[in-house]
């Protein structure tokens, strides 16, 4: 079936409105007048907005062809043949991003061909992630002579010396073990697809990106000591994530590091913090803060020292004569505030990427009041701090006094936009009505746009009546998280003829449930209701293992069409006499609550999936189904007479109408295909590397089945490999690591 939801972007050039006027103007004005005096008036001007059309029409086209000229203006059929005038080796035109890139930067890429800033470069520009290019022989063991360049430094973290044995004193230096920043060294593996040789090239990939939320008030627990809380506002732990600040590609290009990647933030990153103190330091203190004189001529006596840790600072000031005065609380904190060096994590991370605000205040809590610590058992040692945060697990701990509120700002992992989250939806409608600060919502009107302003977490929801044309819509770039104590009931009014059914639309928001599964429910008859990036939470573990209820969506009246778009929602069913004439979901994701339990259960009307990855039974009248992966018990389709199942794949034993090339799934399978099925976690319902083939490249594509096929990461990691082919030094051999 035709997809019902793309449709053309409007075009907003003014080009209609100018050649209305400029050919009505050369009009005389006495036909003009009696246009607008005659029995029927306005024909004359119907007529000149007609001609005004074709010329809009023909100047547009004008305006492309001269764009075409421009592999950065150019049309789609354009690129290929300017890339047929530099002898570009062309991608797939499935991957039109990095097709046209290709061709722009052909002659840049041979220029420089056989360097690491190329081959970086070339992940960036074919497959829009990030990535770090390694040489496999710096990698290695082994003993320096006279003719060897100057060794690089020692590691960083491990003080491994290099291509010496490894330096075991730092326990958490082995978490780096394999990856990029591996500060070990090894002994050579000639197996083709181990990274350790003179001849490999390794490519590190980190395909997902990190998405900003900011003020989102985080969930309180429990704790033996403090106040704690999870970031994530429904409770669960969640790693936290590093936004991308590398430098862009050009002439200051350098590999990156650590921290300027988006990837999950290790504790052990986030309590890097090196300090160095500078003659000018203790004048500054003791017009800053009052030290006294003394204390810092004894802190100049430290100048130049580079410190690797806080605990070494605080040692070398304790053995000075004015430890005390140094030593307390508000001069100590001002030494780490002007010894601190940019270049060490805790520096670039906070508030870069994470951070905390206590009890209303309009900036976040200083970095020398926050620490990083393992918070597995929510219990740390304070260490002289405010507030120590666990990026491993997101999560909170803020010692004495306790506050009164606290609101954070943090990154989390997103592969592709589904479901609520920060990202930029170009959400500009006026709004009608606005909510902002948290706490109940209710007042929402029938009909407008209801824009909620932050990502605050409101409760309770009040139900919503006589709704005629309504949008309740997030704005741009925020996730609120609304948690029902109720079922909540969203009420078409009467139809009233000539008047269209009642119409709805949910955008951006976030529905969870309190302490019990609760209900979305749509009660009366509607045209059209529309839910756009919306999570309805499927339900899951918080961070002390107890339950998060789930969502459902309750189909009660009679909805001629129900459209999911991009979305993540629980179960979806009808009750009682209600029905959905036709259930469009596109690039979404629908998971019951257990993997047993109906996850869609439709039995009046048709479902339309593309681009969709089921979790739970699917027991539906009618199927058409595109580019889906449906994981768990067997699929259930009464009518198999109508419909069709292509492209996609089902559990086996499944009752399917007309299937075509289509993949059945082993139970071995199922429970091997995802990264993780926990919602809030960046591997949600990723597949794996292992993934078989008839799944991972079984769309109708070329690309994977499922809620990702957009992503078409098949085509780009085709298109890497045969660029790092081309324009890689000769007789190496690429090895691909997948880091995120």
């Amino acid at each position: 079936m035709a997809d019902l939801l793309e449709t053309a972007p409007p075009v907003d050039d003014g080009y209609l409105a100018y050649f209305t006027e400029k050919i009505w103007a050369m009009i005389p004005e006495v036909y003009r007048h009696e246009d607008g005096t005659a029995i029927q008036p306005g024909v004359l001007r119907a007529l000149v907005e007609t001609w005004a059309r074709q010329a809009v029409t023909l100047r547009r086209d004008q305006d492309r062809l001269w764009e075409d000229f421009f592999i950065e203006m150019c049309s789609l059929w354009a690129v290929p043949y300017i890339g047929d005038l530099v002898g570009t080796r062309l991608l797939s035109p499935y991957n039109p991003r990095g097709q046209r890139i290709d061709v722009a930067k052909t002659i840049y890429y041979r220029r420089r061909a056989g360097t690491l800033r190329v081959l970086e470069e070339l992940i960036a520009d074919i497959t829009g992630w990030e990535g770090v290019v390694v040489e496999g022989f710096k990698t290695l063991g082994r003993t320096f002579h006279n003719l060897d360049l100057p060794p690089t430094p020692r590691g960083r973290l491990t003080a491994t010396p290099p291509g010496g044995l490894a330096d075991l004193r730092r326990a958490d230096g082995s978490a780096l073990a394999g990856g990029p920043f591996d500060e070990y060294f090894h002994t050579p593996d000639i197996r083709r697809a181990r990274p350790y040789g003179i001849p490999k090239l390794v490519f590190h990939l980190y395909r997902l990106g990190a998405v900003e939320l900011t003020g989102v008030e985080p969930k309180p627990h429990a704790a033996p000591a403090g106040a704690a809380y999870t970031f994530d506002p429904s409770g669960r732990d969640i790693p936290l994530y590093a936004p991308r600040t590398r430098p862009d590609h050009g002439d200051t290009w350098r590999t990156a590091r650590e921290y300027e990647l988006p990837a999950p933030i290790p504790c052990r990153l986030l309590s890097d913090a090196q300090f160095e103190v500078k003659l000018e330091h203790g004048a500054q203190l003791v017009s800053d803060i009052g030290m006294t004189a003394g204390a810092a001529d004894d802190l100049t006596t430290l100048a130049g020292i580079r410190f690797l840790r806080e605990s070494d600072l605080r040692t070398r000031l304790s053995m000075l004569p004015t430890s005390v005065e140094l030593l307390s609380a508000n001069v100590f904190q001002g030494i780490l505030r002007l010894t601190a060096l940019d270049d060490c994590g805790k520096s670039q991370l906070l508030p870069n990427a994470v951070s905390v605000m206590l009890d209303g205040a309009p900036g976040p809590l200083p970095n020398e009041q926050v620490a990083g610590a393992n918070l597995s058992i929510w219990e740390a040692f304070p260490l002289h701090k405010r507030a120590l945060i666990d990026p491993e697990r997101g999560r909170l701990l803020v010692y004495d006094p306790a506050p009164a509120s606290v609101l954070v700002n943090y990154h989390t992992g997103v592969y592709m936009p589904v479901g609520a989250t920060g990202f930029t939806r170009r959400f500009t409608t006026p709004p009608d009505a606005q909510f902002s600060d948290g706490g109940a919502l209710a007042g929402i009107p029938s009909q407008g746009v209801a824009r909620i302003d932050d990502s605050r977490t409101y409760s309770p929801i009040g139900n919503v009546g006589a709704i005629t044309g309504l949008t309740i819509a997030a704005a741009d770039s925020e996730r609120p998280y609304l948690r029902l104590t109720t079922t909540w009931r969203l009420t078409a009014a009467p139809p009233a003829p000539p008047q269209p059914d009642a119409s709805l639309t949910l955008e951006g928001l976030w529905i969870g449930a309190q302490t019990s599964a609760r209900s979305v429910v749509l009660e009366g008859d509607y045209e059209t209701v529309c839910l756009r990036y919306c999570t309805l939470d499927p339900g899951g573990l918080d961070a002390d293992g107890a339950e998060v209820p789930p969502v459902t969506l309750v189909i009660r009246g009679f909805v001629e069409r129900l459209i999911l778009d991009s979305c993540v929602t629980g179960p979806i069913r009808l009750d009682g006499t209600g029905a959905v004439e036709h259930l469009v979901i596109r690039d979404s994701i629908v998971q019951a609550t257990r993997p047993a339990d109906k996850a869609l259960e439709i039995g009046v009307g048709v479902v339309d999936m593309a681009r969709t990855t089921v979790l739970g039974r699917v027991d539906v009248l009618r199927l058409y189904a595109t580019d889906c992966l449906i994981a768990g018990p067997p699929v259930d389709v009464t009518d198999t007479q109508d419909g069709c199942f292509r492209f996609s794949a089902v559990p086996p034993g499944s009752r399917l109408p007309k299937p075509y090339e289509w993949f059945e799934l082993d139970a071995g399978t199922v429970k091997a295909l995802f990264v993780s099925d926990e919602y809030g976690q960046p591997g949600y319902v990723m597949l794996r590397e292992t993934a078989p083939d008839g799944v991972a490249r079984g769309g109708e594509n070329g690309a994977e089945m499922g809620v990702f096929n957009r992503v078409g990461a098949p085509f780009k990691r085709d298109g890497l490999n045969a660029k790092i082919a081309e324009y890689m030094p000769f007789g190496l051999a690429p090895v691909t690591v997948i880091q995120t």
